[in-house]
């Protein structure tokens, strides 16, 4: 690791709020407001219409655990109005890991309408995806040969051996898990 390349970390407690309203040229959006949850201020950045683009479901058959791919849109959107009661609420306390291009999220969530057990979601996202766009572009428009590598290659295969990482770990630390009982 280069000097002064040091993974940062968040401890972030954030509530969910998600609302189905109608713009005003009549087309529906699902809106997702993020406050914090100790002072309910909606984050910067905190309401935008997240729309899924398309998802590549990857099965593991010799791990515990399946991923899946996905490419969505996030539009900033402005907040609902005053009177509009959410959809569905998600309470969620996370711990956020981050080095050079990626994010790590490990997420417990509960939902504030329901008494079951909280879900726990990990991710791992590419933190700028606009960067990833160009390396995509650019290695469209100056590619002379398949053979040539990529700097846009060199950032999926890093976040696809991230993930491929985490889900062996998982094996590791599960097994462990049973052992102990």
């Amino acid at each position: 690791m280069e000097d002064g390349q040091r993974v940062s970390y968040k401890h972030l407690r954030e509530t969910d709020s998600f609302y189905d309203e109608v713009l005003p040229t009549g087309e529906p959006v699902h809106l997702r407001v993020t406050r914090d949850s100790q002072t309910q201020e909606i984050k910067p950045g905190g309401v935008v219409a997240k729309k899924r683009i398309d998802d590549l479901n990857v099965f593991c058959p010799m791990r515990m655990y399946d991923y899946r791919i996905s490419i969505s849109t996030e539009t900033p959107m402005p907040r609902p109005p005053e009177n509009s009661m959410p959809m569905f609420v998600r309470e969620k306390d996370r711990l956020s890991y981050s080095l050079q291009e990626f994010q790590v999220d490990l997420t417990q969530v509960t939902l504030s309408n329901q008494e079951k057990e909280p879900i726990h979601e990990l991710e791992v996202e590419i933190r700028h995806a606009d960067e990833l766009l160009r390396w995509a572009q650019y290695t469209r428009a100056n590619s002379e040969s398949q053979e040539e590598w990529t700097q846009f290659e060199d950032y999926i295969l890093v976040l696809l051996n991230n993930v491929r990482l985490l889900i062996r770990n998982a094996n590791v630390h599960a097994r462990e898990g049973e052992a102990l009982q």
